[in-house]
């Protein structure tokens, strides 16, 4: 999860404003959404690292312990929210940096879990990709997407 957000910050953060302007950023709001942007692509491992290490706790049986970690750094970002933005004058910037702030607080939280998983014990070893299954995961994704598609009726998926 932490390498995968550091190499779509990374992208992120190497084409910026190409894929701003891609998804339609011009003038004054594209300068904001760079501002903006830039703070975040920056917290893009956390943001992943809280997401997805929070479905494993719920996994492993807390799924209030994943709400309450996950819920205090979204707290937090309301709270420094209007501090960062109007208190010390950061605007988009303060914003940003508000739930990067959250999303370490979570990422915190769920580390301080993940040390004592009670029934999945984790080993480098599990981290590898399995090319048995990369193909069933792409098997199930695929077949979501077909049912997404405009063209296909929801009631034949």
């Amino acid at each position: 999860m932490l390498l995968t957000g550091v190499a779509v910050g990374a992208v992120a953060l190497a084409f910026l404003r190409p894929i701003l302007v891609a998804f339609g950023g011009r003038g004054q709001t594209l300068e904001y959404a760079v501002e903006y942007t830039r703070i975040m692509a920056i917290g893009t491992p956390l943001a992943m690292l809280s997401s997805g290490a929070s479905q494993l706790i719920r996994a492993d049986g807390s799924p209030r312990y994943a709400m309450a970690a996950t819920m205090t750094g979204i707290i937090l970002n309301c709270i420094l929210d209007p501090v960062l933005i109007f208190g010390f004058h950061m605007g988009m910037s303060g914003a940003a940096l508000a739930t990067v702030i959250g999303q370490l607080v979570s990422s915190i939280l769920i580390l301080l879990y993940l040390r004592k998983f009670r029934s999945v014990e984790l080993h480098a070893a599990d981290y590898r990709l399995k090319k048995s299954s990369v193909f069933r995961i792409v098997k199930i994704g695929i077949a979501s997407a077909r049912c997404s598609l405009p063209a296909r009726s929801s009631a034949s998926c």
